[in-house]
């Protein structure tokens, strides 16, 4: 059963290129971010990645790092 927070979970993702989310050479996304916003979005958590620079795709909210 899906949960519903009344404010967006706030994550600021800190590391290196997995984190930053580069593409692996067989065009494979390389950041676990999108996997996480997709696995909280489909279980009812608003999300909201913070930080000073942006990366991703849109499917992540043009997530920032």
């Amino acid at each position: 059963m899906p949960v519903f927070a009344a404010a967006p979970v706030r994550i600021m993702a800190l590391g290196d290129s997995v984190t930053d989310g580069l593409t692996l050479p067989d065009g494979t996304p390389g950041s676990y971010r999108n996997d996480l916003w997709q696995l909280m979005k489909s279980d009812g958590y608003p999300v909201d990645f913070v930080g000073s620079q942006s990366s991703g795709g849109a499917a992540a909210g043009r997530s920032r790092a």
